[in-house]
């Protein structure tokens, strides 16, 4: 298999550089008792090896062949032995290089191997486990000696020890296995005439009052690898109106940075810019350039990258004595909403699977991904972020900062403190600068996770990451933290990962609550619908809720069980006797938890809160706990509380001071009417209002009061509806609320750094008093391009509220289609109300084996 990347090819379609992923052959070193010297001359048979596309870890790999088919289910992964992989595995590849040339240039690069290995080509050893060490590491290597029109490629990968420097989970889930050893990430073969491009950076600098213009410069990095002196031109083509050549002359194997600007090449200065923008805040506009480089007339090198025109930059500001830190992008201060991003349990996440939950991301209104120590097994993540307008926050893992992780001493720095292990982090982190340093999505790189770096190490790392990117922001630690380097972080993570109650965002002030940048919290456990449920769990498991079987998916150490989650459930909702039901109503609870979260951080935008992000977006396996979407891209009421409280239009229930905000996110004013609507729990209407307003761009105003409400039952609803002021008939945007006449009480004084506890809860048990309705539903299925649509129409006909409606697409065996973005889930229709919804998706099956199940609280 083939794949161009960033590559251009020449005049006759020679091909500058190409993954070589395909039809590998893999093997463990106890059945090959050979050196890869022969290997690698072919007097080593390799049939019967396993057959293996890369990326692969040894464990996925396996799997590919069919071994190990069912770890993600019950605790099977407790009963794989990790002996086998104790000891070095084969990587075995043949190659043809098309249109082979004595005069071209030609290296390898592998872009993640973990944890070390010996690379040997054609029987030359051509990298000792000295030069391939660190998973995060991207090895280049010139094999130009060394190579032929047909070539064996070995790579003997050597697992991690117990203190190296790896890549690792911690108290999310349990470890692969192998430790993920193996090639994480792909292989690429590059050739070149004499000259090479190696490097391009393209920044820009935007006119903030208007952005009606820009400026770009390229630092270009070339290389000579001949043992002549060489001059030739440079090429560049940058959309349709720029196009230039620049002399250039370089001595013997001399490397040289090149730097473009508007000040030498006028080209440079663009009048009326596309610019990149996040999700919901405009488009993502993108361009490509292309380079070329020219030596004795002739092309030796060419290469393109995509980018973006746009301009980051952070700010601080004290509450109290405490800095915080937001950030601005094109001159607009940005509201950071987000979720912690995590790889897949064997990082054999497909590029699919990796689009397909970027599409969730901006389905769901949030625009910011952190990476913290999980970076993609390919560019499929960081090419569907910058696409869809997702902001990229890339930092090292927490799991180098604690002995338990990392078996090394524990101090109130991270764990890299000696010579060698600075030197490599900070190689492996200006890789990761390189291969991503042009793609608009990334805003900042983090250095630390819940520590900071030694000073050392942080200095190293911001010289490492300023040689080749100089315009974005730099975080020191997720955590609130004093640097005697760079001053103190600016961010937080003061928790809570445990439930906490809606109120909780509001009125915290110490801990997680909506101020500042919380790099990560959340609410807790997000439990999956009972069809994932029956999917990762033992029949026998299934109804014994927070039991051994239940207990083996969630967390670790402090989060290896559900009692904190399952002791606010039961108190503020009820305890279900069945499971159908507690998988269903628990959804209930997961929507009004993470809706409140994000939704505080919104109304309190202008009062020192720049950003949340959830803990956590996704899962590396089935699991209970930290999730928007489950492992098998089954999304929760979280996920639907999250896309309700994000939506750039809004209407906004504050549970701290019981008032009605309205939010615009948008970078425009607009002219609406509000409709709000309070309903006892007899669904009686007690409360209308409608109030014209107009709201100002990038703007939330508080404009109605409950604070004087006396509540009409135990359990009430509110109702809101955003409308187009022009046409009343188009509703923007719809928001509704479950609200308690007693109110939860969290217990401050009892914090932990996980958890706050709750000390008076608010009772939801009189929705059991809500009448049995019917609803009507009407539904079609049509193709949208690569994918079809489901619109669905459902009808209340009764004076009574249809409450918490769930709607699925399923095929013919009843299993609901994955991945689906619908445009609302988890709905309440108010009494003689429709309203219509749509669900976008991939599938095979035809139309007529495709049919909308519906299920709703109190719903026949």
């Amino acid at each position: 298999m083939v794949l161009l990347i960033n590559c251009s090819k020449s005049d006759d379609q020679m091909v500058f550089c190409e993954y070589i992923n395909s039809d590998w052959k893999l093997n463990s070193s106890a059945r090959v008792n050979e050196t890869g010297d022969k290997i690698t001359t072919q007097q080593i048979a390799i049939n019967g090896w396993y057959e293996v596309n890369i990326p692969a870890t040894v464990m996925s790999g396996l799997r590919q062949n069919g071994l190990y088919p069912d770890i993600y289910f019950s605790n099977n992964i407790d009963t794989i032995s990790s002996e086998p992989f104790k000891k070095s595995w084969w990587y075995v590849k043949e190659f043809t290089i098309d249109k082979w040339d004595d005069n071209e240039f030609y290296s390898l690069k592998f872009e993640g191997i973990n944890y070390q290995a010996n690379i040997w080509l054609n029987g030359h050893r051509i990298a000792t486990s000295e030069v391939a060490e660190g998973p995060f590491r991207m090895i280049d290597l010139d094999i130009t000696k060394y190579a032929s029109s047909k070539n064996r490629l070995a790579v003997e990968v050597i697992p991690p020890e117990p203190a190296s420097l790896t890549i690792g989970f911690v108290d999310w889930n349990p470890n692969a296995p192998d430790n993920n050893m193996g090639l994480w990430r792909g292989v690429q073969l590059k050739r070149s005439g004499k000259v090479s491009i190696e490097n391009v950076a393209i920044s820009s600098k935007l006119n903030l009052e208007n952005l009606s213009e820009a400026d770009l410069t390229l630092d270009v990095e070339i290389k000579n690898h001949s043992s002549k002196s060489i001059s030739g031109s440079f090429n560049a083509k940058i959309d349709k109106n720029i196009n230039f050549n620049v002399p250039y002359s370089l001595l013997p194997n001399e490397s040289k940075r090149i730097v473009l600007d508007e000040s030498t090449n006028p080209e440079l200065h663009i009048k009326i810019p596309r610019v990149w923008w996040p999700s919901n805040m405009g488009d993502p506009e993108l361009y490509v350039a292309e380079f070329s480089l020219f030596a004795d007339r002739k092309l030796s090198h060419a290469k393109s990258e995509r980018f973006g025109i746009r301009e980051i930059s952070d700010y601080t500001f004290n509450i109290g004595n405490i800095t915080h830190r937001g950030y601005t992008i094109n001159g607009r201060k940005l509201l950071l909403k987000g979720g912690g991003w995590v790889d897949d349990l064997l990082l054999a996440d497909t590029d699919d699977k990796v689009r397909a939950q970027v599409e969730y991301v901006k389905d769901m209104n949030m625009n910011l991904i952190r990476l913290e120590g999980f970076w993609g097994n390919s560019k499929a993540l960081y090419d569907a972020c910058e696409e869809n307008g997702i902001l990229l926050m890339i930092g090292l893992s927490c799991q180098w900062e604690w002995t338990s992780y990392c078996n090394r001493p524990e101090n109130d720095f991270m764990c890299v403190v000696d010579e060698h292990d600075i030197k490599m982090v900070t190689q492996s982190f200006q890789d990761q600068v390189k291969w991503g340093m042009n793609n608009p999505s990334i805003f900042v790189w983090v250095f630390g996770s819940d520590k900071l770096p030694v000073p050392a190490l942080e200095t190293s790392l911001r010289k490492a990451i300023r040689d080749y990117d100089k315009e974005r922001c730099i975080l020191l630690s997720c955590q609130n933290v004093k640097s005697d380097v760079s001053g103190p972080s600016g961010s937080k993570m003061f928790g809570p990962y445990e439930y906490v109650p809606p109120i909780y965002w509001y009125i915290d002030t110490k801990y997680g609550g909506a101020y500042g940048f919380n790099t990560e919290t959340g609410p807790g456990a997000q439990i999956p619908p009972i069809e994932s449920l029956k999917r990762m769990l033992k029949c026998e498991d299934l109804p014994l809720v927070n039991k051994e079987g239940w207990q083996f998916h969630s967390g670790r150490n402090e989060f290896r069980n559900l009692d904190r989650f399952l002791h606010n459930y039961e108190n503020r909702y009820w305890k279900d006797a069945d499971i159908e039901d507690f998988a269903f109503n628990v959804q209930m609870s997961n929507y009004e938890a993470v809706r409140a979260m994000f939704e505080a951080f919104v109304v309190k935008r202008n009062s020192g809160a720049t950003g949340v992000v959830q803990w956590m977006l996704n899962s590396a396996w089935p699991e209970m706990v930290w999730q928007l979407y489950d492992w098998y891209l089954n999304p929760n009421g979280a996920y639907f509380g999250t896309k309700a409280a994000n939506k750039p239009l809004n209407l906004i229930y504050n549970y701290g001071d019981r008032n009605i905000y309205l939010s615009n996110s948008l970078l425009e004013d607009r002219s609406l009417i509000a409709q709000i609507q309070l309903y006892d729990i007899k669904s009686k209407k007690v409360m209308d209002e409608k109030i014209p307003l107009t709201t100002k761009a990038e703007s939330v105003e508080s404009i109605f009061s409950l604070s004087n409400l006396t509540a009409p039952s135990d359990v009430y609803f509110l109702s809101m509806k955003l409308l187009d002021n022009a046409n009343p008939e188009n509703i923007i945007a719809d928001s509704f609320y479950w609200l308690s006449a007693k109110e939860d009480k969290p217990d401050f004084e009892n914090s932990e750094w996980f958890y706050t506890p709750t000390r008076e809860f608010a009772s939801f048990s009189q929705l059991k008093d809500l009448s049995q309705v019917e609803i009507d539903s009407k539904w079609n299925i049509t193709p949208q391009n690569d994918k079809k649509a489901a619109t669905v129409s459902l009808t209340n006909n009764n004076d009574k509220i249809a409450f918490f409606i769930e709607m699925r697409v399923v095929d013919e065996d009843g299993q609901t289609v994955l991945p689906v973005t619908w445009s609302d889930n988890y709905v309440t229709l108010l009494p003689n109300e429709s309203r219509t919804f749509e669900a976008v998706f991939k599938s095979d099956g035809t139309d007529d084996n495709l049919t909308v199940k519906l299920k709703g609280f109190n719903v026949k």
